[in-house]
């Protein structure tokens, strides 16, 4: 039993569970929603306690994702760690949403990523810790701006990472913050100009870690179209 004139806090475990579901928010509609969620809750030492989004699952109104993750630290320097999978169809968003863009926008895109980090990494100074890994997709995407620019992308795919690495004369190079595009077809006319890309392929690449912020460093870089 716990003493409630006890200055240390019960420890506990607690679980909130949404069963697979539909909802309406406004005039949104979710055609499915289900999410788990726990915590491991230590009352001698609240900062070491752990939350977890085992699961969360939403698909309707033209969105459709997945996210699992855990958070530590929360109270001191939160640590997060996670995946997402989740797509977007342009042509199916909210009315209310479409009338804020100014352009007219169909197609759909997906993403996928994995990350790991600490709030404080967020900085200069700490970047090269941030763990992550993933890549955008576009496909069939028409965008469409009355009087101004058409363009239309068949399929194109972003990628992303800071933990690819090489061998090269013997040496290996680890730690490589790195960015790729690929577009197969792409034709955009409008403001002055007129734009057609076929089977296009660029990248940069450069090392990820602490000495990328010091300016007085040399610090390999590349990148090729």
């Amino acid at each position: 039993p716990w003493a409630l004139a006890d200055t240390i806090l019960p420890s506990a475990h607690a679980t909130l569970t949404v069963p697979r579901c539909k909802a309406r928010y406004e005039t949104l509609d979710i055609d499915m929603l289900q999410g788990d969620v726990s915590l491991d809750f230590d009352g001698a030492r609240p900062d070491k306690s752990v939350y977890y989004l085992n699961n969360l699952q939403m698909a309707g109104a033209g969105v459709n994702f997945t996210l699992r993750g855990t958070a530590t630290n929360v109270m001191t320097d939160p640590y997060v760690t996670g995946t997402f999978r989740g797509s977007v169809d342009l042509g199916r968003i909210p009315a209310r949403l479409a009338q804020r863009i100014p352009v007219q926008l169909k197609g759909r895109i997906g993403g996928d990523a994995d990350f790991r980090l600490n709030l404080s990494d967020l900085n200069e100074e700490s970047f090269h810790r941030i763990f992550a890994d993933g890549s955008v997709t576009l496909d069939n995407i028409s965008a469409n701006a009355p009087g101004m620019m058409e363009a239309w992308l068949h399929h194109g795919e972003l990628r992303f990472g800071t933990t690819d690495s090489f061998v090269h004369d013997g040496h290996k190079v680890d730690s490589l913050l790195q960015v790729s595009l690929k577009i197969d077809t792409l034709h955009a006319d409008g403001m002055g100009m007129n734009l057609q890309l076929r089977d296009l392929k660029a990248g940069v690449g450069t090392v990820n870690r602490s000495g990328s912020a010091d300016t007085t460093e040399i610090n390999p870089f590349g990148g090729s179209v």
